[in-house]
């Protein structure tokens, strides 16, 4: 269920990093949201070389931060002067036509930088995930090793290996003893292949095999009426005392 639920929330992210950035990324481009045009009061049709210059003078004389030292005349003259770098340049010109015309395909450029960050940002979520995982599992192992330690019959089998002399001392005797231990699955010492990032590519097998199971006990015991096998009884046991 923690997987599930980790594996989802990392999900989630991906797909509104990738529409933030996307969005973001033609925000960039040219004049932002605005048209180029409109910034320097001109319309696309009959915007002529000359009258693009004689616009761009014209506005600069009021916004010229020698002229007016105010701070929205700062930002005002850093927008006419982007927007008549873009329109005075024919190649940046027709660029900025094909982006007019062909927003599409610029956009298609924004999925791709976004793609590239959300691997960044899902690269680094899925670490933080991990270790959290890690963590945890590392916490439930020794949360069991204590209480094991504390129980009596544990601590009387590490003084008998002692006086045994099968053991140097109890430190040594504990450790012989907790190698030998079964532990439960969520208490049990982590390993590489219980990380985080190995139980995702395992997932879609564990429920394939989850759904099987469904299947053939549904139709074994259910449908068939067939007697359980030792291992099924024991299974079905624990599912009624639940």
């Amino acid at each position: 269920m923690l997987r599930m639920r980790i594996l989802g929330f990392v999900c989630l992210v991906l797909v509104l990093v990738l529409g933030v950035v996307a969005d973001s990324y033609t925000d960039t481009l040219f004049c932002g949201k605005e048209n180029c045009y409109q910034v320097l009061g001109l319309k696309r049709d009959d915007a002529k070389a000359s009258q693009i210059k004689k616009n761009y003078r014209s506005l600069s004389l009021e916004w010229h931060p020698d002229r007016n030292k105010s701070e929205e005349a700062k930002k005002e003259w850093l927008r006419l002067s982007n927007a008549y770098e873009i329109l005075s340049n024919e190649t940046k010109r027709e660029e900025y036509h094909d982006f007019l015309d062909h927003p599409e395909n610029w956009a298609r450029g924004g999925i791709y930088a976004a793609k590239s960050e959300v691997g960044v940002v899902v690269f680094g979520l899925l670490a933080v995930a991990t270790a959290l995982h890690y963590l945890n599992m590392r916490l439930n192992h020794n949360r069991f090793v204590q209480r094991i330690k504390q129980s009596s019959h544990f601590k009387e089998s590490v003084a008998r290996l002692v006086v045994a002399e099968k053991a140097a001392d109890p430190k040594q005797a504990e450790k012989i003893l907790l190698e030998q231990i079964e532990f439960p699955k969520h208490g049990k010492k982590p390993q590489i292949l219980d990380l985080l990032p190995f139980q995702i590519i395992k997932l879609p097998y564990v429920i394939g095999m989850a759904c099987f199971e469904q299947i053939r006990w549904q139709v074994r015991y259910t449908w068939l009426k067939k007697e359980y096998t030792a291992e099924d009884e024991i299974i079905a046991i624990r599912m009624v005392m639940k």
